[in-house]
């Protein structure tokens, strides 16, 4: 007796969609230290991660995970979120400095991964 199998392997990644910022720059200054956004994504993902960039094209493993400890919110998350179901981060200053030093414009991209472990690029 034979079986037959189809197999479909998916290999694409999610595509994120960002929403904002609501302040196009921060510093260190108190009342102009935070930064916020939302993103979606376009099919069910289970992890994302925010990332300080070396470049506007760098993938996943590029740059550095923004920190919570000053008090940024929803930089990194491992759960199940639906297509589309929004997420709302927020970003300080200091945290923003301890991921990436010195002055200047910083690269900040979300990295989405589906359920099969495909990471948005």
């Amino acid at each position: 007796m034979a079986a037959y199998f189809t197999l479909t392997l998916d290999t694409t990644p999610p595509v994120v969609t960002v929403t904002g910022p609501d302040v196009s720059s921060v510093s260190l200054v108190p009342g102009k230290d935070v930064c916020a956004f939302s993103f979606t994504a376009n099919e069910d993902f289970t992890a994302y991660e925010v990332r300080v960039t070396p470049s506007s094209d760098s993938g996943h493993s590029a740059g550095t995970v923004l920190g919570v400890k000053n008090g940024s919110v929803n930089m990194s998350g491992d759960g199940f979120w639906s297509a589309g179901e929004s997420v709302t981060c927020k970003i300080h200053a200091a945290d923003l400095q301890a991921a990436s030093a010195g002055d200047g414009a910083k690269i900040i991209k979300v990295f989405a991964q589906d359920a099969l472990g495909n990471w948005s690029t």
